[in-house]
């Protein structure tokens, strides 16, 4: 080993690796594998279901999730393994466990070299249900046509190979006969241009000048493309591209398996962009109309798009009255519907076409009872709508805030999820 590492820690991650081996083990894996090649594929034959994004502190009852770890590098290692057993245990829904476990890539990479400054940021409050829930003002940083050429700056991307293949050998030591370590580069392509900039430009401001200086604008987003793209190349041209074509999530979306493009590398690393899926959103631009956000948002995120082979675009924001300019994107695969969309207008206009993102309401679970009806009819009209349009549907709840420290709240949520699967498709 490059560095010395307590017994009872490797001991502690054998452990684990091993009840991970033996829930991938299980041949019902192949058959979820086969649930999301179906959607992502065109030929579904019932909805993909899965629980993403929601703070590990929600949710760890009983001592489940608690590490026991002190080195970080390590640490992280294990949370991904409890994380793993415990979303099996009682978020299983079509979730894929594979006989493996990732070492990341040792990367430092500057991004662009800005971030949005909130002038109370360091007076965040260490109580971490207010430290994700709380809103900031930002202040502009992007005032002029300079400030784009200066402040928004190419990233500077350093690949440790040495650090890198020390971590792979340590983890190779742990896990040998046990998992398959793969190495881990970047497979999660986001792009979200005003997501991004309206924060640097404080966002009131920022809408204003969509009106008021949309030459600024279109320089703002020519800038912001030209940087993300040159981001996106280094990372091919280091090697350090890892393939989302397996149990990776897409976007804010689901897996993204499918038959129609290539699989993983042997090593984790060393794929092509245009053999992924990339994504792109804008929520920031959610009650702009169509026309302003293709303007100055669709029609450069385009050229983001075309370095992959297929596009899922969507967030949080609502898409259904959208879908004409969405489907100027010639490698649109899959769109995000969110709880603030009318889903049977998305549904009819977008068809079996393009596979539909579906975000239940996860506000229904905060309440002081949970609103099961609510949260019961809308996965039903999901359903109805998907078979009475010809849809192809995943269904993917997120975005969890709070669960009023009841995170059996999420558990019920996916029975109540498969049940209703089940009732409309066989």
């Amino acid at each position: 080993m490059a560095y010395r590492v307590r017994s009872e820690d490797v001991a502690r991650l054998r452990e684990l690796g091993k009840k991970v081996a033996e829930i991938a083990a299980d041949p019902i894996q192949k058959e979820h594998i086969q649930i999301w090649k179906n959607v992502n594929d065109f030929h579904m034959t019932k909805p993909a279901l899965l629980v993403r994004d929601y703070p590990v502190f929600l949710m760890n009852v009983g001592a489940e999730l608690t590490t026991t770890i002190e080195d970080e590098f390590l640490k992280t290692v294990e949370q991904d393994l409890l994380l793993k057993i415990y979303e099996w245990k009682h978020m299983r829904l079509h979730r894929v466990i594979l006989p493996e476990v990732r070492c990341p890539v040792c990367v430092s990479d500057s991004l662009f070299g800005l971030e949005p400054t909130a002038p109370d940021a360091d007076k965040i409050t260490e109580q971490k249900q207010e430290a994700v829930s709380r809103s900031k003002h930002f202040e502009r940083v992007l005032d002029t046509e300079e400030d784009l050429e200066t402040k928004i700056q190419f990233p500077e991307i350093i690949y440790d190979e040495k650090k890198t293949r020390e971590r792979l050998e340590l983890m190779q030591e742990i896990f040998q006969g046990i998992l398959e370590v793969k190495l881990y580069g970047i497979d999660y392509f986001k792009f979200v241009p005003w997501d991004d900039m309206l924060p640097w430009m404080n966002i009131e401001q920022g809408m204003f000048d969509f009106v008021m200086n949309p030459e600024f604008m279109h320089k703002a987003v020519r800038r912001y493309v030209d940087v993300s793209v040159f981001r996106a190349r280094e990372y091919e041209r280091l090697g350090l591209i890892t393939s989302n074509n397996t149990n990776t999530c897409v976007g804010p979306g689901g897996y993204g398996y499918t038959d129609t493009l290539p699989g993983p590398t042997r090593t984790g690393i060393g794929g092509r962009l245009k053999d992924n899926w990339g994504d792109a959103a804008d929520q920031i631009l959610t009650c702009v109309d169509p026309g302003r956000t293709k303007e100055f948002a669709f029609d450069y995120e385009k050229e983001w798009a075309d370095m992959f082979a297929y596009i899922y675009y969507g967030c949080c924001e609502r898409l259904d009255n959208k879908v004409p300019e969405l489907h100027t994107f010639s490698n649109l695969r899959k769109v995000s519907m969110s709880p603030f969309a009318k889903l049977e207008n998305g549904m009819e206009k977008i068809g079996g076409n393009t596979v539909i993102s579906f975000k239940p309401n996860s506000n229904y679970l905060t309440l002081d009872t949970p609103a099961w009806d609510l949260l019961e009819k809308e996965l039903k009209e999901a359903c109805q709508w998907a078979q009475k349009y010809h849809c192809h549907l995943e269904i993917i709840m997120k975005t969890i805030i709070t669960l009023r420290g009841e995170p059996q709240r999420l558990w019920k949520w996916c029975e109540l999820a498969e049940q209703v699967i089940n009732r409309y498709y066989n």
